[in-house]
């Protein structure tokens, strides 16, 4: 997840964590919330990510995506 001045964003996998140290969980939704706990919006993202990082600024969110064959830096739109 990550904290800006104006909200809180965190990934939801929906799954208990059961995993050994050092494994990720890849989570396609996330959720925004006000600095005051009130939830604001959720996102549904075509491709699961394993963490999360806001840039509100530009309007976008960048996340990590992995597959079988490679590692992407993926962005997404705040709007």
């Amino acid at each position: 997840g990550d904290v800006t001045q104006k909200a809180v964003y965190l990934l939801y996998a929906g799954q208990k964590w059961e995993g050994k140290s050092g494994e990720k969980y890849y989570a396609n939704q996330v959720f925004q919330f006000a600095l005051d706990g009130t939830p604001l919006k959720a996102y549904e993202l075509d491709v699961a990510i394993s963490c999360l990082s806001v840039d509100e600024e530009n309007g976008v969110f960048y996340g990590v995506s992995a597959n079988q064959e490679n590692t992407e830096l993926m962005r997404f739109s705040l709007d």
